[in-house]
């Protein structure tokens, strides 16, 4: 058994054979880390952005704006839909304001 201090000539060939893949695997696990921040940075930057519109119309609603209608960029499935409750909502409203003011 060799106590060295040391390394061993196949420890230096095993360095040798391995530099390339630990340094391509670092490489790529911190691109996948980036590419993964930017990712969830553009998705919570789109939800906040149908969330300010969401809320600014339901404000509208509130104080008796009921012409408001929202809008959302480039979204469908759950958030447009509710959109679309939120202005027949606001149509509805209307209306009825219309006939109370008309009684």
């Amino acid at each position: 058994m060799r106590w060295s201090a040391g390394p061993s000539v196949v420890e230096d060939d095993l360095v040798k054979q391995t530099h390339d893949y630990v340094v391509a695997s670092g490489v790529l696990g911190i691109g996948y880390v980036l590419a993964m921040f930017a990712a969830s940075v553009a998705f919570v930057n789109h939800l906040a952005g149908l969330m300010v519109a969401l809320n600014r119309h339901v404000r509208a609603l509130k104080i008796g704006r009921y012409a408001s209608r929202v809008t959302l960029r480039g979204s469908g499935g759950v958030h447009a839909e509710l959109a679309q409750h939120l202005n027949e909502l606001a149509i509805a409203l209307e209306e009825h304001e219309q006939t109370e003011r008309a009684a």
